[in-house]
């Protein structure tokens, strides 16, 4: 598992995120690209397939490790987020 702050904001087309913020925070996903009508926000394809929008200032990188269980993936992500959102 491995996010990167917000220092780096850089998303393309495919990348993995994840919510660091927000009421779904901890959601995993797939970043689509932003979106057309304002840029400041995001479709998402979400684990079940479905595409949400989120703002970019949530978002993080997410590195997932196939074959480890997600929670504790996610748990490490939120953490690690919070503590560079606070240095």
């Amino acid at each position: 598992m491995k996010t990167d702050a917000a220092a780096d904001p850089e998303f393309k087309p495919g990348d993995n995120v994840i919510l660091a913020e927000g009421p779904y925070q901890g959601t995993p996903g797939v970043f689509l690209g932003p979106m057309k009508i304002d840029a400041r926000w995001a479709d998402i394809k979400e684990r079940n397939d479905v595409v949400r929008q989120h703002p970019l200032v949530w978002l993080r990188h997410f590195e997932f490790f196939p074959g480890d269980p997600l929670g504790p993936q996610v748990q490490q992500a939120l953490e690690h987020a919070h503590e560079h959102a606070n240095s």
